[in-house]
């Protein structure tokens, strides 16, 4: 994917797909129409290099395809696009289901790589997280499944913006 020399007005989306071709081409065909409406311009995809054969049996069977979508918004500040980039995102899941397409990320700052996997196997897993040429400035890691939920790639940790697994345990009770 070529990106434009004005970096800060480019955003990437980390989206887990349907593995079924016809399901998820009619997936980023809404999702694009959603961007493309918003002003945004569609840069390209990228398939993200993975390791298969580090997932469990459970994770294997349900693992999605992982894709990431480049966006550039020509007229935007960057603060604007974040916006713009939230309201898009709610349109598109009013529109889908978490396992027809979910976006792990949809940023100009950040990009969520998470899964159905030990948290010491992420970087396994994903492969740009060993790519030498990958930098980050921050990381945020979460080690553990909400305890009252069956797990699923979209509810693996973290989330978009935080590492919780929504519980809150006091030593009275509430």
């Amino acid at each position: 994917v070529s990106l434009p020399e004005d970096r800060s007005r480019c955003a990437v989306g980390q989206l887990f797909f349907d593995k079924d071709e016809e399901m998820r081409l009619k997936m980023k065909a809404l999702i694009e129409e959603a961007f493309m409406s918003g002003g945004f311009q569609i840069l390209g995809y990228r398939l993200l290099p993975v390791d298969r054969a580090v997932l469990g049996e459970a994770a294997a069977k349900t693992e999605p395809w992982v894709e990431q979508i480049f966006l550039y918004h020509p007229d935007m500040t960057p603060e604007q696009i974040e916006t713009e980039l939230y309201v898009i995102r709610k349109k598109v899941e009013h529109q889908v289901l978490n396992s027809q397409a979910y976006f792990c990320s949809l940023s100009t700052k950040s990009i969520v790589y998470k899964g159905m996997l030990r948290s010491s196997r992420l970087a396994d897993y994903y492969l740009d997280l060993k790519d030498e040429r990958y930098k980050i400035q921050w990381g945020v890691w979460h080690r553990r499944f909400s305890t009252n939920t069956a797990p699923k790639w979209p509810l693996a940790q973290p989330f978009r913006y935080v590492g919780h697994n929504g519980e809150i345990n006091t030593i009275q009770g509430n």
